[in-house]
């Protein structure tokens, strides 16, 4: 990454949370791109219609199990339905046991986020803040995403000529076919491009087998509803996230270590570091001790504990020589670049 303004340049990685996704250019109300904390607050702004009949079934599975005034961050409930449904299994009744209630909360919650995403987001979410951070990229930078929606994906294809291919640029061979559409109109040569490592999936990778290595990454061209449920591969936001040490996760997770262990600068956007997400805190630090140190650390998020959580995950990796600079959004953070 290239910053003039401060007379640097060198490996980076841009680490990408909700919040850079809710501070894009082109995001406006009524429907915001959901944070971990307010998903059931955006999914009730759907319109009315299917999507809405599909918020309606998620939020009348959720008051049946939670109550009417449930308080849950979108991970908080994941994560019990992930336990109860496994204590369901586990630890039987006597007698023929009915079928398990909790399992079937999965696939409807995953298309009403496919909903709320694509309502916030639309079809063509071009962005000045990303189109400014792509520009400031180069092929030894990698953008880590946790996020599932297309923002940044998009964005490459419209501003990374020269710098993105998404014939490798998720960190693994995808079928040329269908990275056609995620290419921009001059991409560079195979093996040259920037990595875009989407940590937890993504609404534009078609399922994906969950045991196998090797297979080729078939992406979509259209992660938005048409017609019935919308199919993809994302790794839910549970606590326990094995899926992530297998398939096609264990390759892009394996390329991520490898970039934050060797990169100069390391640019946090929008993440919050969450004390609960333990792969994530884990990736980042696991080779603190013999990673190179930072020169230089960039935050950009407006609340203070997050500011310190994140500068803590990153304490062994700094010393008195490394530069932070804090910026309290996106905008500010595009501003500066």
């Amino acid at each position: 990454m290239r910053i003039p303004r401060i007379d640097f340049s060198g490996p980076t990685v841009v680490v990408l949370g909700a919040g850079a996704t809710r501070g894009a250019s082109f995001v406006k109300p009524p429907i915001l791109p959901p944070l971990d904390t307010d998903f059931f607050t955006q999914a009730q702004r759907l319109p009315s219609g299917e999507q809405s009949r599909i918020m309606q079934k998620l939020m009348s599975q959720v008051t049946s199990i939670f109550g009417t005034n449930f308080k849950l961050t979108m991970e908080g409930f994941f994560t019990q339905i992930e336990h109860l449904a496994n204590v369901f299994d586990d630890y039987k009744s006597q007698g023929r046991p009915p079928d398990n209630p909790y399992r079937p909360v999965r696939p409807v919650f995953l298309q009403v986020l496919a909903s709320v995403l694509h309502e916030a987001v639309g079809t063509e979410p071009e962005c000045r803040y990303h189109r400014k951070m792509i520009e400031r990229l180069g092929s030894s930078d990698a953008i880590i995403s946790f996020n599932y929606d297309c923002v940044v994906d998009y964005n490459l294809k419209m501003f990374g000529d020269r710098r993105w291919n998404p014939n490798d640029g998720y960190g693994l061979a995808c079928h040329k076919v269908d990275a056609r559409h995620w290419s921009p109109d001059t991409p560079v040569s195979d093996g040259r491009s920037l990595l875009l490592l989407k940590m937890h999936g993504s609404l534009n990778w078609k399922p994906y087998p969950p045991t196998r290595a090797g297979v080729k990454l078939r992406l979509k061209k259209r992660w938005w509803r048409q017609h019935g449920d919308v199919r993809f591969e994302i790794v839910p936001p549970e606590w326990n996230k094995e899926t992530i040490r297998r398939g096609v996760y264990k390759a892009v997770w394996r390329r991520a270590r490898e970039r934050i262990r060797n990169c100069a600068a390391i640019v946090v956007i929008g993440f919050s570091m969450p004390v609960t997400d333990l792969p994530a805190q884990a990736l980042f630090r696991v080779d603190a001790h013999k990673a190179r140190k930072l020169k230089l650390l960039v935050i950009a998020n407006p609340d203070p504990e997050v500011r310190r959580r994140i500068r803590d995950v990153f304490r062994r990796r700094t010393n008195p020589k490394t530069r932070i600079i804090v910026f309290d959004n996106f905008k500010d953070l595009g501003s500066f670049l």
